[in-house]
């Protein structure tokens, strides 16, 4: 199976002092380009990650801003 991950953006979100990021996004199937649910979406090098919703939506909140 095949994945696409498209509408990934990384968004500044800062709270008190640090500043902090999310990615947000849509997974779906590249050959019928249907929502994937449940998909693990994972930032490599990190412990952070996120499962996709029913319509493939996910979000990952709190990412440090920088090289990882």
């Amino acid at each position: 199976m095949m994945i696409l991950f498209t509408n990934i953006c990384l968004i500044p979100n800062s709270h008190a002092q640090t500043i902090r990021g999310k990615v947000k996004g849509n997974v779906v199937d590249k050959g019928t380009q249907l929502p994937l649910a449940g998909a693990n979406i994972v930032l490599l090098k990190t412990p952070l990650g996120a499962a996709s919703d029913f319509d493939g939506n996910f979000l990952i909140e709190n990412i440090p801003v920088g090289r990882l």
